[in-house]
């Protein structure tokens, strides 16, 4: 029996000024119809560029240069190019990384999920718009007649993504592409795509190529698993054979670069450095208080009419109470959305706050005035998601790192120099670094360079958003690795925003659940995501996809998104996407409890959601 789609020696490279790039050399894989083939793989290893030659969406620098691609009997590579746009979209389809830069942002979702309907199979009017919302509802999107006719700045990465989905599957492929679906989506939201998909496929018996870096996806979705190194495939094997004992020393690097509990205090990259100490005096200080955080609230005006009269508020924070001790790691965790960069960025006064107060080691940042405030922003950084757009373009990198010494006047021209050069070595660049652009380096190489920027002005509190999403594996590893060594080293306390729990399990030691604007658990890590209280919590823990094959499914995934906090529910906010819901979660915002070990639970049934 022949495969729905085979690779054959698939070789495609690129042009470049140095000469040939080979890309893909020789990939040879096939998939049958109604599996799911996952292509696992580091950036640049040639995932993405062997999904697009099947295609042959390739950009003009890149061509294929040997190899076959069959698609059901028929060679794609052979076709002409009219022939190979009726296989576009009508036989094979195809869900992109990014759905904001892959949908068009002027044209409304229907009329492009229409667009592709009528091109395919033709129609028009009534019954294919019936069609557009008809594959919307299956998608599971809320309101699917209303949402057809919004734009996609309108809607939610979850609902951009379910809109993609609905636009691969409109004229019923037998193959769908799907090029690392979930990477820019909270653990909730990519739960949800990753069942829709699971659920479509076996509904309409499809071909499904998963491109992804991540080991958790893959095990949740793999029938077969081929790993891609350096444009080759280095371990092709069932899921169940991969997971349980992975054969090439490449993929058992890609699973010791996984941070979790049993990981803490390793290192997931090797033997520490040997610049890395256990601890300092600064560190044993610990139970000092740094950050304390009382009943903060960010609220964001909403104004409407000719005169712009506030109509309403968007409580991204509202009444946020934490603290924070010197050399300690509180992790904030939560839905996109959830309002946790809001947080971040309000305790560091890079925005306005409605109410409360954040004292760092006892000023009231709140009430000083920004003459006051400037001195004492070198004591605490921030090292931004994408450390790309966080970094000026037009600088060299001695400048970047320098550029908060030369704001603040500290130290005389040629110590700054040194503290650069030092800073770099510490962050593991190598000594040319100083004098090249950002664009000359790695995504992990330049949030190496985000870090060193923060630590130039030997700030005590450093707060990283999202640090570490953007990166794949091995790089993930070395920044974790990185963090600790500055924790123990320079008795650092930190602030962890994320949504990967993970990077909680390794490197924290409390956690804080925020859900629409406010902290829902609270406490130390292991109480918290071993034994959470709240079903919100218990919800995050479910979503996640894990590695190991016997892993216990958690009984309840949170559906649907967060509600606007424009207009939070009545009672709890939780209480709209909750299994335990009653009538009082419906009316009355539950208290918080403090618990045994240290636990605060905002939940009218803490006895009852186990």
């Amino acid at each position: 029996m022949s495969h729905l789609l085979e690779l054959r020696e698939l070789r495609t490279q690129f042009a470049t000024p140095t000469g040939p790039l080979v890309a893909v050399d020789g990939v040879s894989l096939s998939l049958d119809a109604g599996q799911t083939l996952v292509l696992l793989g580091e950036s640049g290893c040639g995932k993405s560029v062997t999904a697009l030659s099947i295609l042959r969406l390739l950009p003009p620098s890149a061509r294929q240069v040997g190899g076959e691609v069959w698609l059901d009997g028929t060679n794609l590579s052979a076709l002409p190019e009219a022939a190979m746009r009726a296989v576009r979209g009508r036989r094979i389809g195809m869900i992109f990384q990014e759905p904001m830069t892959s949908l068009n942002p002027v044209m409304r979702i229907g009329a492009q999920i229409a667009e592709v309907i009528a091109h395919h199979l033709g129609g028009s009017g009534r019954a294919v718009r019936a069609r557009g919302v008809e594959l919307l509802a299956a998608t599971g999107m809320a309101d699917p007649a209303h949402r057809y006719d919004e734009f996609p700045h309108q809607l939610s990465g979850g609902m951009k993504q379910r809109a993609m989905i609905a636009m691969a599957l409109a004229c019923d492929p037998q193959l769908l592409i799907a090029d690392e679906p979930t990477t820019a989506l909270d653990v909730t939201t990519q739960a949800q795509i990753l069942d829709l998909l699971q659920g479509l496929q076996r509904a309409r018996g499809m071909g499904l190529l998963l491109v992804t870096h991540d080991l958790g996806v893959a095990a949740r979705m793999a029938d077969q698993v081929a790993v891609m190194q350096a444009g080759r495939v280095v371990e092709q094997a069932p899921r169940e054979r991969f997971f349980s004992a992975p054969q090439h020393p490449y993929s058992q690097a890609l699973f010791a670069a996984l941070p979790d509990f049993s990981r803490r205090g390793q290192s997931l990259t090797g033997p520490r450095q040997d610049g890395a100490v256990p601890a300092t005096a600064e560190a044993e200080a610990a139970g000092e208080t740094v950050l304390e955080v009382r009943d903060l609230k960010v609220h964001f005006p909403i104004r409407r009419g000719l005169l712009q009269r506030q109509a309403g508020a968007v409580r991204a924070v509202d009444g946020v109470s934490l603290s924070l001790a010197r050399g300690r790691t509180l992790a904030v965790v939560g839905e996109s959305g959830c309002g946790k960069t809001t947080l971040a960025r309000a305790i560091l006064r890079l925005l306005d706050i409605s109410a409360g107060s954040v004292h760092f080691e006892g000023t009231d940042l709140a009430s000083l005035p920004p003459r006051r405030l400037r001195p004492l922003r070198r004591y605490f950084q921030i090292v931004f998601q994408d450390p790309y757009g966080s970094l000026n373009p037009r600088l060299r990198v001695a400048d970047i790192v320098r550029e908060g010494l030369d704001a603040l006047g500290i130290g005389q021209r040629a110590w700054r120099e040194q503290r650069v050069a030092e800073l770099l070595a510490r962050v593991g660049l190598p000594t040319n670094a100083a004098d090249r652009y950002p664009h000359e380096f790695s995504g992990g190489q330049r949030q190496r360079i985000s870090i060193a920027r923060a630590l130039a002005v030997q700030p005590r509190l450093l707060v990283c958003d999202e640090p570490t999403s953007a990166l794949d594996l091995s790089i993930q590893a070395q920044i974790l690795d990185l963090l600790q060594e500055l924790k123990a080293e320079l008795g650092l306390s930190y602030l962890l925003i994320t949504h990967n729990l993970g990077v909680v399990e390794y490197l924290a030691d409390e956690v804080a659940v925020m859900y629409l604007g406010r902290i829902v658990e609270h406490g130390p890590v292991a109480g918290v995501l071993q034994a959470p209280q709240h079903p919100y919590t218990r919800a995050l823990l479910a979503a996640v996809p894990r590695v190991a094959l016997d892993a216990t499914p958690e009984p309840h995934v949170a559906a649907g998104d967060p509600p606007s906090p424009a207009a939070p529910p009545p009672g709890c906010h939780y209480h709209p996407r909750c299994p335990l819901a009653t009538d009082l979660c419906r009316q009355t915002y539950p208290p918080t409890v403090t618990l045994a070990g240290g636990l605060r639970v905002a939940c009218h049934h803490i006895d009852d959601n186990r």
